[in-house]
């Protein structure tokens, strides 16, 4: 089994103000983010961001013309940083075209057991759940492959943008 991905800086978690003054969007496909709320758990200490957030994205031209939508998508995604627990998850899934197909996805972000201070394990699942109210299996099929396919490309980039927060961490 291999080990789990790692990403070289300190555990976003360590601190409740990442969640709180972390940039809005690092993400160039984000075209809008707004923050819904946020709240700090008195017991925990956990800090929780929720934000709606407009995805520019590639949305094959059959799709566009099939469900009568534009290349934006929206998002719902709930951060929680947990200081206690030295850990970071966010949960994220899809508003549009959620009648047809619905995408939940889970990234957690927790110290490396074997160097805690400076490297972060990264952790990411995602999963499609087509409606079935197309009628059709061939356009639902598709849809479900296209949006696995998309869903893979994309992966690294959200990565990549968590990798700047942490690589900027001491910055913020």
């Amino acid at each position: 089994m291999a080990a789990p991905p790692s990403i070289a800086g300190p555990p976003p978690a360590e601190s409740a103000e990442f969640a709180s003054e972390s940039p809005v969007s690092v993400t160039p496909s984000d075209s809008a983010v707004d923050v819904l709320s946020r709240s700090i758990d008195a017991k925990t200490g956990d800090v929780t961001t929720e934000r709606l957030i407009g995805v520019e994205q590639a949305a094959p031209l059959w799709a566009i013309k099939l469900f009568n939508c534009s290349s934006t998508a929206f998002v719902i995604e709930r951060l929680t940083v947990s200081p206690q627990l030295q850990r970071t998850t966010a949960r994220s899934v899809n508003l549009s075209l959620s009648d047809y197909l619905k995408c939940d996805e889970t990234i957690t972000y927790t110290p490396h057991p074997s160097n805690p201070a400076l490297a972060t394990l990264f952790s990411q699942t995602a999963q499609f759940t087509s409606a079935g109210t197309l009628g059709w299996k061939m356009a639902e099929k598709k849809l479900e492959e296209h949006s696995v396919r998309r869903f893979s490309e994309n992966a690294g980039r959200g990565r990549e943008g968590f990798e700047f927060i942490l690589r900027n961490y001491n910055k913020i």
